[in-house]
């Protein structure tokens, strides 16, 4: 595996522990004044918001039998809040394995980190606390971490930082709806997909409609499961959707969240596609989507997502965040890929043997492969 080592800085103004509070503890209130300022500051992800964090702990991590780890720094002197990293902790082959709190369902990974304080979370006095509040785990994993968020994992020290061979996908409309469709469809694309939509409206009355109320968006997030379940099964992915904690989670979420949304394409009577997201920092983020595979030729689920991306544009949001994952459609719609990195930190003489052979055997190209098997989306 090809791997960037990322050391910590020597320069900054935390010289000696005195200057930070370093704290690893089972429980942390994610919904609490302080966090929530924390987050608005900080340029983390929406799958580190307040609501997303706090259903993920309340919801999954009792589920999946995970011990929750949740690491906080503050300013001594303040008790200023300025970084969280939130981990979960299961045993693998022996090993205390701390990894991400995403189980599945956080399309990117971020430590929460304070910006004024960001120039000296990678201090050797700030990660020799850090190193020392994961006493009681060997090894530290992390995927799915954006190019912006890979400096804050500096926090934990000498980590392995490897590029990973799938991308996050943004797509900025930008300008007029008919400039969009010229710029991504091009004459032909576009033509395509609307003698689409003229063929589907001579079935019937063809129309996609947003949702933003809590029991709406519950049927459309229903929709989407049952879209998904034959088409799943047929390529052997997991579909997580199908458990009940991750649905229970997801209501939770198009409950709680403000503000989600989903859209509902229906002909006539009949839903034929459905998508679910939120909007966080003026993006929507498009998390669940499914489509009736009856109308497979007809393309309904590309339809569906140039109907949320015109309505985004409508709204003058900043752009749709399509997330990880390298579909063709993406492309097709305009988006822009980003890197994602995988991060490796061992732990005492056995944590830096495990880390050592995941490298050797490239374990961010086997976790990707593994997500492709496990997407939620």
């Amino acid at each position: 595996m090809s791997g960037l080592l990322v050391s910590p800085s020597q320069t900054g103004h935390v010289e000696t522990d005195d200057d930070v509070v370093v704290e690893a503890t089972p429980e942390f209130d994610f919904l609490s004044v302080e966090y929530r300022a924390l987050f608005d500051r900080a340029a983390a992800t929406a799958f580190q918001s307040p609501v997303w964090l706090d259903g993920l702990y309340g919801r999954l991590v009792p589920a999946a039998a995970a011990r929750p780890l949740i690491v906080t720094l503050r300013e001594r002197r303040s008790r200023r809040l300025v970084v969280v990293l939130p981990l979960v902790v299961r045993r693998h082959l022996g090993l205390r394995v701390a990894r991400f709190a995403d189980l599945g369902v956080s399309d990117y990974c971020a430590a929460v980190v304070d910006p004024a304080f960001a120039p000296f979370v990678s201090t050797r006095a700030v990660t020799a606390r850090v190193r020392a509040a994961l006493h009681g785990v060997d090894l530290v994993l992390v995927s799915k971490v954006p190019d912006a968020a890979l400096a804050t994992f500096g926090l934990l020290g000498d980590i392995l930082a490897s590029a990973m061979p799938v991308h996050a996908h943004f797509l900025d409309p930008g300008g007029s709806r008919a400039a969009w469709r010229t710029r991504t469809h091009g004459k032909c694309r576009g033509s395509t997909l609307d003698g689409k939509r003229r063929k589907l409206a001579r079935q019937g009355r063809l129309e996609t409609r947003m949702l933003s109320d809590g029991e709406r968006i519950t049927a459309a997030i229903e929709a989407v499961g049952a879209f998904r379940r034959e088409r799943f099964q047929a390529r052997r992915i997991v579909d997580l959707l199908a458990q009940p904690a991750y649905a229970a989670f997801y209501r939770e979420i198009g409950g709680k969240t403000p503000p989600a949304r989903a859209y509902v394409m229906s002909l006539g009577d009949r839903t034929i596609a459905a998508g679910f997201g939120i909007v966080v920092g003026g993006a929507f983020h498009l998390l669940l989507s499914g489509f009736d595979t009856g109308f497979r030729n007809e393309s309904v689920g590309l339809l569906l997502i140039e109907d949320i991306v015109l309505d985004c544009l409508r709204r003058g949001e900043r752009g749709i965040d399509l997330t990880i994952g390298d579909q063709p459609y993406k492309a097709q719609f305009g988006s822009a890929a980003s890197d994602l990195w995988a991060v490796c930190l061992g732990i005492g003489h056995i944590g830096r043997i495990a880390a050592a052979l995941l490298a050797r055997e490239g374990w961010a190209r086997r976790t990707a492969q593994f997500l492709a098997h496990r997407r939620p989306l």
